[in-house]
C-alpha cells in the first residue's frame, strides 16, 4: 500500500506541468507498481476465494496498457491521461459484460 501513498504526490507534480516528461513517466511508473502490488494482493485473496479468477485477464490487460503508456509518455506526456481513461473504461465495462454473460 506504500505505492498508493505516492499517487497524490506524483499526481500533483504531473498536474502542475502536464507536458513534463519526467512527471508523466514517474506517474506512469507509480501506476504500474501500484498495479503489480494490487495483483499480489489479489493473488493472496484468490488462495482463499477463487470466485475472482475472471478478473485475471482484465488485470493483465490493464498492466499491458500501463506499460505501453510508460513508453508513449516519453514522446507525448499527456498520453498518460488517455491511458488512465482507457484503464477506467476497461475496469468499469468488465463487470457489465460479466453480468450480461
Amino acid at each position: 500500500m506504500f505505492w498508493a501513498t505516492l499517487l497524490p504526490a506524483t499526481t500533483a507534480w504531473f498536474g502542475s506541468d502536464i507536458y513534463s516528461s519526467t512527471a508523466a513517466w514517474l506517474y506512469a511508473v507509480n501506476v504500474i507498481v501500484y498495479n503489480i502490488s494490487f495483483s499480489m494482493v489479489r493473488n493472496e485473496v484468490l488462495k482463499i476465494n477463487d470466485r475472482l479468477k475472471h478478473l485475471y485477464i482484465t488485470e493483465i490487460a490493464s498492466l499491458i496498457l500501463n506499460i505501453v503508456a510508460l513508453f508513449i509518455v516519453f514522446f507525448w506526456p499527456p498520453f498518460i491521461m488517455i491511458s488512465l481513461l482507457m484503464d477506467i473504461l476497461l475496469w468499469s465495462i468488465q463487470p457489465v459484460v460479466r453480468h450480461k454473460g
